[in-house]
């Protein structure tokens, strides 16, 4: 009898430890998917935004927006995919219905071919893949890095309008958040070895908001943002 109990107990045993082992195989495979997924939305963000600034979009002095268009598309397909793998994972249904909507008003702001528009709503997915990030990810120092990048975007919306107060109260909190990730003992020996570096090309971006010289505060956006 002794020996039938001791059996099943360990076959017991065996099965919770498989069915726990694939519970976490499980989410550690839909988190990496997600990882995958969003980096490709990112990507695709600062492709358009980066483009843009570098006037890579111009055909003889004017903006070829079937090309914005192209790269939009692009992005609404991926959307369709990664909207079920969202739900999958502890993420709110309104940040989700969010995303939708910045998506919806950038491929209207497309159609409208409002430049200024499409750069707000670029800004704001980016901070809404940085909410999605939050939800499941474990690498915080990663987010800080992404919060960093969508804080460098959201100032070149506010110099693209010229709004040169909203631009430099940006870029000073942006400093500030670095500063204190500079003082952060495990962001630095993870990052240490650029860690200066974005200081400096921050304080740079810093200093060409104080120009109001929409060409070179434009430049030093690229070069920031390319380096983060």
């Amino acid at each position: 009898m002794k020996r039938v109990i001791t059996i099943s107990l360990c076959c017991l045993s065996v099965l919770l430890f498989c069915l726990t082992g694939c519970s976490k195989e499980e989410e550690k495979s839909i988190h990496d998917k997600l990882d995958a997924e969003l980096e490709y939305i990112e990507d695709l963000i600062f492709k358009i935004a980066n483009k843009y600034a570098k006037n890579e979009y111009d055909e003889e002095d004017k903006i070829n927006w079937q090309w914005i268009k192209d790269d939009v598309g692009k992005m609404n397909d991926a959307w369709g995919t990664l909207i079920l793998d969202l739900t999958e994972v502890d993420i709110q249904n309104q940040d989700i219905m969010e995303f939708s909507k910045d998506l919806n008003d950038l491929i209207i702001a497309m159609h409208d071919e409002n430049a200024q528009n499409m750069l707000n709503e670029l800004s704001d997915m980016y901070k809404r893949i940085i909410i999605f990030k939050q939800a499941y990810s474990e690498d915080k120092n990663k987010i800080q890095k992404n919060k960093i990048k969508s804080g460098t975007l959201s100032v070149y919306t506010f110099i693209h309008k010229e709004d040169w107060t909203g631009a430099k109260t940006e870029i000073d909190g942006i400093i500030e958040n670095y500063k204190s990730l500079m003082n952060d003992i495990h962001y630095t020996e993870e990052n240490g070895y650029n860690l200066n570096k974005i200081y400096v090309l921050l304080e740079e971006y810093r200093i060409s908001i104080q120009t109001q010289n929409y060409d070179l505060a434009r430049m030093k956006y690229i070069t920031t943002v390319e380096n983060l």
